[in-house]
């Protein structure tokens, strides 16, 4: 399956809304990146998807390490990007 056929497939997939994040600490975390996809066989510039990840902390389970009450952030809105972050928690 090449990763267009996966991005399609994400994109097409229905968003039932996020559950409200539950309030454990004082301190969110607030990690971002962003991929840059490069449209084949276009003419069409790629784009860079950023991607933001808000979660309260880390907990160990063995040698590895995951993320408390962790949630994603895919910014697709004309919106700038650091606003959109601040209304997510509260959405």
């Amino acid at each position: 399956m090449s990763h267009e056929t996966i991005r399609q497939s994400i994109i097409e997939a229905e968003v039932e809304g996020h559950r409200a994040m539950e309030k454990k600490g004082r301190v969110f975390f607030i990690e971002a990146d962003g991929l840059y996809v490069k449209r084949q066989r276009s003419r069409i510039k790629g784009k860079e998807e950023k991607i933001i990840t808000i979660h309260q902390g880390w907990e160990k389970n063995g040698k590895r390490v995951s993320l408390v009450n962790r949630r994603y952030m895919v910014h697709q809105t004309n919106e700038p990007i650091w606003e959109a972050v601040e209304n997510f928690p509260y959405e």
